[in-house]
């Protein structure tokens, strides 16, 4: 599968990336966030996205 690649920023302990991704519905900034869980090697993912104009 050939997917289109967004530029991303991530900080710098790679938990947070940031992009926005273009589409139908047009642009929309999204944020991903991996929070480390008490579980070992289990992550929280947290996805946020807004639409843009």
């Amino acid at each position: 599968m050939k997917l289109a690649k967004y530029p991303l920023a991530s900080s710098d302990n790679f938990t947070t990336f940031e992009f926005t991704s273009e589409g139908p519905k047009g642009l929309i900034h999204k944020l991903v966030r991996f929070q480390q869980t008490n579980t070992l090697k289990a992550f929280t993912i947290l996805h946020l996205e807004t639409k843009t104009k």
